[in-house]
């Protein structure tokens, strides 16, 4: 056995170490690397789902558009409510409808959102001066205005 101080003079110049010892055989044992292809599959994989979920994202936006309703005094589609409304009536301008004083028109919606409310309206003739009209969307006052003879066109903006 040798001294301790021999011993550490050994390690310091590097004849007290071990070579490495290759595995039998003489090769070097390396992992397997999959191919620079293969390392790409979950990268594809996930950039192919992340597409799948954007097209169906665009066909539900192309299949139910955002809400929105327009129609005339004489073509009420399904849903629409009309409260206090007199039939149809027609003349040049074409058709329209008398209301009572206190009318409603009720319109669902698919979901929370701002919406704009666009209404023509006009008194009558016979009505005699300018009366005043007040339009409120879910019990809350979205305009005030006169009717008289000449035609309305009004637009507000309305949160359901």
């Amino acid at each position: 056995m040798l001294p301790v101080s021999d011993l550490a003079d050994k390690i310091a110049s590097g004849q007290g170490t071990r070579p490495r010892q290759r595995p039998r055989g003489g090769r070097r044992r390396a992992y397997p690397v999959p191919p620079p292809v293969l390392l790409a599959v979950p990268d594809l994989l996930l950039l192919a789902a992340l597409g799948l979920v954007l097209v169906a994202l665009l066909l539900r936006v192309a299949v139910f558009p955002a809400t929105g309703v327009a129609f005339a005094a004489d073509d009420q589609p399904p849903g629409v409510a009309l409260r206090d409304f007199y039939d149809v009536e027609r003349n040049d301008a074409g058709p329209y409808r008398w209301s009572r004083p206190d009318a409603s028109l009720t319109v669902p919606v698919a979901a929370p959102a701002d919406y704009r409310i666009t209404l023509a309206l006009q008194g009558g003739a016979a009505v005699g001066p300018p009366r005043p009209a007040t339009l409120s969307v879910n019990g809350a006052v979205a305009g005030t205005f006169a009717l008289d003879d000449r035609r309305l066109l009004g637009t507000f903006a309305s949160h359901a």
